[in-house]
């Protein structure tokens, strides 16, 4: 499993670089880690979607985001 994050088009790791357990809740076995984001990763994640948002055909182009 991958334990980076999802940033404005890049696999960034967690500012902090920490990380946590995903645990199965119905057999409690940990099945990955994923990674643990900071507010200034949700900040910089924010920041990259409104940019996407306002300068890209993403709101308007159906066809795209469907196939995306």
């Amino acid at each position: 499993m991958n334990s980076r994050l999802l940033i404005d088009g890049e696999l960034v790791e967690a500012t902090g670089g920490r990380t946590f357990e995903n645990v199965n809740p119905a057999t409690e076995e940990v099945i990955g880690t994923a990674p643990d984001a900071s507010r200034a990763d949700a900040d910089a994640a924010v920041r990259a979607a409104r940019r996407a948002f306002d300068t890209t055909s993403w709101a308007t182009d159906h066809a795209f985001r469907r196939n995306a």
